[in-house]
């Protein structure tokens, strides 16, 4: 092997070297140099020169992994490279820090410049995997996570809560049953267990519905203050399916803000949006009475539940109380909408 190809890899191509210099902030250093000369005199004095710029740029990185206060806040081997990896390293961090980060301290952990930070926690947040505190500007794990966890959903707690009460509502039922949050102008489900039946209606936990066009969206909307549904329909709009006027002319909003007014008075509400399927949703309430996420039971139009709809009411409402009662608080279920 020659001087030449010590450096072969990660030092040794240009554009990786660029990236690496915008990550510390700092200029990199001018490529190794060449070997001088040939034979034997020039092979020693290239790999001399070389030997010499990796000592350098070991040095140099082992200073920019050291923090204001002196604490090594990562090593050269995790540091991110590129926009995905940042991304999940920031998604890390934010679900180890409890009361969540501003974008300047995770600028400041990972020694990238403040607006890459913002760009990339913009986007995680737009997507559901991290949620922003209005208030104190801080960052922490968003409820889409929930469906990237669902392989572990057994140890979390989150399931530990809902799964009973879905449990219990499926086995009385022989409905699917799941439980959702408003999520940027979408229904998110957070866990689901699905009917034994053969002919069933599958949801999957991770999931998204509509807000207008399903059963859960219809409870999660209702008790929305007038303003923020307002804002709420401006700024999302209603689905294909609510999107044009009825034959008789009536505009699709007022349509839709009248069917609020009757989820509200009796409680619940019912979607048949699907051919042959029924779905009822029920709210859940955090601690201070106020709405955080809904229970659905849905199902095809066949199924002998449904020609009892006041047994199945009675039923979501007990899982519905069920799962309230199991949560010490459920404040972080709630969404920006």
């Amino acid at each position: 092997m020659d001087g030449c190809s010590l450096l072969s890899g990660r030092y040794g191509a240009g554009a990786s070297r660029v990236e690496e210099a915008n990550l510390y902030g700092q200029p990199a250093p001018a490529l190794p140099p060449e070997p001088i000369g040939c034979g034997r005199a020039g092979a020693i004095l290239g790999l001399r020169e070389n030997v010499h710029f990796y000592l350098t740029r070991l040095f140099r990185d082992w200073i920019a992994a050291i923090s204001y206060n002196g604490a090594i806040i990562h090593s050269t081997v995790n540091s991110p490279t590129n926009s995905l990896e940042r991304g999940l390293m920031m998604l890390e961090l934010a679900a180890r820090r409890s009361g969540g980060l501003t974008n300047a301290e995770i600028g400041r952990y990972f020694n990238v410049a403040t607006s890459t930070c913002s760009y990339i926690l913009g986007r995680l947040e737009s997507h559901g995997y991290l949620k922003r505190d209005r208030d104190t500007g801080r960052y922490e794990i968003g409820a889409k996570i929930a469906g990237l966890a669902h392989g572990v959903q057994q140890d979390n707690a989150l399931q530990s809560i809902l799964l009973p009460a879905l449990h219990s509502l499926v086995e009385d039922t022989r409905l699917t049953a799941a439980v959702g949050v408003l999520r940027h102008g979408r229904v998110l489900v957070v866990g689901h267990v699905d009917s034994p039946e053969p002919l069933r209606v599958h949801l999957s936990t991770g999931s998204e519905v509509e807000f207008d066009n399903s059963a859960m969206g219809k409870v999660l909307v209702a008790w929305l203050p007038a303003k923020k549904l307002s804002q709420l329909i401006e700024r999302f709009g209603l689905s294909k399916a609510n999107s044009r006027n009825n034959s008789r002319g009536v505009n699709s909003r007022s349509k839709f803000i009248r069917e609020l007014e009757l989820v509200r008075k009796q409680g619940y509400a019912i979607n048949n949006s699907v051919p042959e399927v029924l779905s009822m949703a029920i709210p859940i309430l955090d601690a201070g009475g106020a709405v955080c996420a809904a229970v659905v039971a849905t199902g095809a139009t066949s199924q002998v539940v449904w020609k009892r709809p006041c047994g199945l009411v009675d039923r979501l409402r007990a899982a519905a109380g069920e799962i309230s009662s199991r949560a010490t608080s459920l404040n972080w279920l709630h969404l920006s909408a």
